[in-house]
């Protein structure tokens, strides 16, 4: 019988394109391919997928409508994924909803497990021209088709034609650019926030801020286990922190991150992470991203250096270079450290915190 797909192609040219679909050869994957059954499809409507960029927490939100028999689409996923990956870490979320038929999504599902893609996708729900109303009224249906949202879900962007890479760079970098902080750090000076909060250390222990003070001061650290910038200066971070824990320094290490949102931040995961780095100071979780908040903290990782007065004497950065550290010229931390440790205070007591946007729960 005939069908009409969920969005068409208009025009001869749509059709044409149509005819020729069951001939494209296989986009290559961008990442190693997944079993088709961990790949997770759910049905939803264009105001459920609204819904979920809202309360998503991103900075900006990529939605990317397509389908399997659409060969602009398959020509342009490569690209679409590989943004996704590279800008995840930068607070940008990309969603993929699929056009294809609700009775029968084994295509769309082994396209995905093909390219491995691990972003939340959608199967389209609802009638053709609400679906595209709700997006933007302008849209013909024409597939693929993307629209940008920022931070309060408001759209920003609509891209109705295959996007490139740098397409996508260039389109959603001035909305990053533009996102302000939705919470401001502490200013130097200020007391420890949260002090009292239990969190859950991956010794099994339940510890407070306030427990892990320090005699000459108290390291607190904003970290996960996922993110490369963090990844980049552990090392430095363990020696550094298993250091001053003998000179008089509390040190306490705390992910924020959802783990929902990033599987890699687990509980056992953290648990595994500190015991093969040699954690010697507590890596604690968390639970409601609220110590984070009440700190002002945003990245990770990202430094706050109590004096032993209780008042924030440093924040930023470990050093001024993560990926070499032989090619370190400002040892920030160190250098803090070692002015409290010697009555003074650090100079300088701020830097520009560098690394990924944190998970908030």
């Amino acid at each position: 019988r005939a069908r009409r797909r969920p969005l068409d192609l208009p025009g001869m040219a749509g059709r044409l394109l149509l005819a020729l679909a069951a001939a494209l050869a296989a986009v290559p994957a961008v990442a190693g391919p997944l079993p088709v059954d961990r790949v997770d499809l759910v049905p939803a409507s264009a105001a459920e997928v609204q819904n979920a960029v809202r309360s998503s927490g991103a900075r900006v939100s990529v939605v990317n409508v397509w389908a399997t028999w659409c060969i602009p689409c398959r020509e342009e996923f490569p690209d679409l994924i590989r943004f996704g990956r590279d800008f995840r870490d930068r607070g940008v979320a990309l969603v993929l909803v699929s056009g294809d038929f609700a009775d029968d999504t084994a295509p769309a599902r082994e396209f995905l497990a093909e390219h491995g893609v691990d972003f939340r996708t959608y199967l389209k729900a609802g009638k053709d021209q609400e679906f595209i109303d709700a997006f933007d009224s302008e849209w013909s249906g024409t597939l693929p088709a993307t629209f940008v949202y920022d931070a309060a879900g408001v759209r920003r962007r609509s891209l109705l034609t295959a996007v490139s890479y740098e397409t996508l760079v260039r389109e959603v970098s001035p909305l990053l650019v533009a996102v302000p902080s939705t919470t401001l750090a502490l200013a130097i000076g200020d007391a420890m926030p949260s002090a009292e909060v239990k969190m859950k250390a991956v010794d099994g222990r339940e510890i407070t801020l306030a427990d892990s003070v320090g005699e000459k001061g108290t390291l607190v650290v904003f970290s996960c286990n996922h993110c490369p910038f963090v990844k980049a200066w552990e090392a430095r971070l363990v020696a550094l922190g298993n250091d001053y824990a003998g000179k008089g320094f509390g040190v306490v290490a705390i992910n924020s991150n959802d783990p929902g949102t990033v599987p890699q931040d687990g509980f056992e995961e953290m648990r595994a992470r500190a015991g093969e780095r040699g954690f010697e100071f507590p890596y604690a979780v968390d639970g409601t991203s609220d110590i984070a908040r009440a700190f002002g903290a945003s990245r990770t990782p990202e430094v706050f250096l109590f004096d032993a007065s209780g008042k924030l004497a440093y924040h930023g950065a470990i050093d001024d270079n993560s990926q070499d550290a032989g090619a370190v010229e400002a040892h920030f931390l160190r250098d803090a450290l070692e002015a409290l440790l010697a009555g003074r205070t650090p100079d300088p007591a701020e830097s520009k915190a560098l690394g990924c946007s944190i998970k908030f729960r």
